[in-house]
Order: C-alpha cells, then sequence, then structure tokens
C-alpha cells in the first residue's frame, strides 16, 4: 500500500508580455486556467557564441507585440514562417515541418561553417538528381505498365483464332516468352492470315489495340 500526501504544486496561469508589460490573455480566457494566445522569443548559446555561452534568453509576446516583431523582421528582408497545422490533437494543434520551406533536408554529415555554400550546391545537386531519377523512374514504370497491357492484349487476340500448331504459332509462343513483343505480333498477325485459321472479327481489333500501343501502322 502506498502512503500520500498532497503537496503544493506551483502551476503556470497566465503571461505577462515582456514588451509592453500586458497580459497576453485574451479577453475570451479570463476564465481559463492557461494563457493560449501568447508567442515566445527564445535562443540557447553555446560555446561558439560570442561571449554567451551556457546562456538562454527567452521574452513573451502577446498577440499585438508579436505582431510588431514579426512586421521588424520582415521590414528588413526576412520572414516568419507560418507552420502548417495538420491535426488537432487532445490539448493542442499538432504542426507539421515542410521540407523546402520550413527547413532544409541536406546530407548526413557534419556541416561546418566555411564549407556551408559548398554542401548547399552540392544539396541542390541531390535534390537535382532525386528529380531525375524520380522522372526516369516514372518512366520505366509507365513502360513496364504498356508491355503489361500488350502482352494481356496480345493473349486476348491469341484466343479469338483456332488453337492451330504451326511454325508461326510456335514464333509467337517463343518471341513472347523473350519479350519480344513486337516480333510476337508480327507472328500472331501472320497466323491470322493463315488460311486454314479460324478467327473473329474481335482478333483483328485487338491487333489493332496492341498496334497502337506500340506506334505501329494499323492494319
Amino acid at each position: 500500500m502506498e502512503l500520500r500526501k498532497l503537496e503544493p504544486k506551483e502551476v503556470v496561469v497566465g503571461m505577462i508580455c515582456d514588451m509592453c508589460n500586458q497580459s497576453c490573455a485574451s479577453p475570451l480566457e479570463e476564465d481559463k486556467d492557461f494563457c493560449y494566445e501568447h508567442g515566445t522569443l527564445s535562443a540557447s548559446w553555446g560555446f561558439y557564441s560570442d561571449e554567451k555561452d551556457l546562456t538562454h534568453e527567452e521574452c513573451h509576446l502577446c498577440e499585438k507585440c508579436f505582431g510588431k516583431i514579426r512586421d521588424f523582421i520582415t521590414s528588413n528582408g526576412g520572414k516568419v514562417r507560418e507552420i502548417e497545422m495538420t491535426g488537432f490533437g487532445c490539448t493542442a494543434p499538432d504542426w507539421s515541418m515542410r521540407e523546402d520551406l520550413d527547413y532544409k533536408l541536406l546530407p548526413g554529415m557534419f556541416i561546418r561553417p566555411y564549407i556551408k555554400d559548398k554542401v548547399m550546391n552540392e544539396w541542390e545537386d541531390i535534390k537535382k538528381q532525386e528529380m531525375e531519377y524520380a522522372k526516369k523512374k516514372q518512366e520505366m514504370d509507365e513502360q513496364e505498365e504498356k508491355w503489361d497491357k500488350v502482352q494481356s492484349i496480345l493473349a486476348e487476340a491469341r484466343c479469338e483464332v483456332s488453337y492451330v500448331i504451326n511454325p508461326t504459332t510456335l514464333d509467337y509462343e517463343k518471341f513472347l516468352d523473350e519479350g519480344e513483343f513486337e516480333l510476337a505480333l508480327e507472328a500472331l498477325e501472320e497466323a491470322g492470315k493463315c488460311s486454314s485459321v479460324q478467327r473473329t472479327a474481335t482478333f483483328w481489333t485487338k491487333i489493332n489495340e496492341a498496334k497502337k500501343l506500340m506506334n505501329l501502322p494499323l492494319i
């Protein structure tokens, strides 16, 4: 059995703006247990800073004063990013950082200040290579999808002719196994022209469908 006791605990119940010394709370928050409408400007300095080692600076801003700081930054050519909200959790919104807008994904290496520009240029080259690779992969996927469709159409056309074992149909089967779809199409077309082979009207429709996909002249 546990023995417990009640102890007082400090909790944050509000925020005072460090710029105008007014409450950060909105009038609509007067009955709330916490001040949600406030901004925070903070910085933690380390060993390589200019005489600020192990110093943490922070100030809280009301909405109006935060707007002044934001306007000062933008007026000097800077920007304050608006992080995209992706949903709303149990107690607060969920924010999502967007690549190339809120952050840049660099190669997995330690970047020293004097090679930053070099790394950034290399990063741009890597991004271009990734885009080229993605484009080539898409083209390859489209080609594979096209040949799968051609093979399916040829199989449908083969079903529209009577099964006659002759050199032409044997060539068709061989070319199909080897992935030589154009030669397989020619062999199947020749088989369809034989007087001894029974074929339906759909056979020539399927042949033309395959020819169209392969950019060959139609019958």
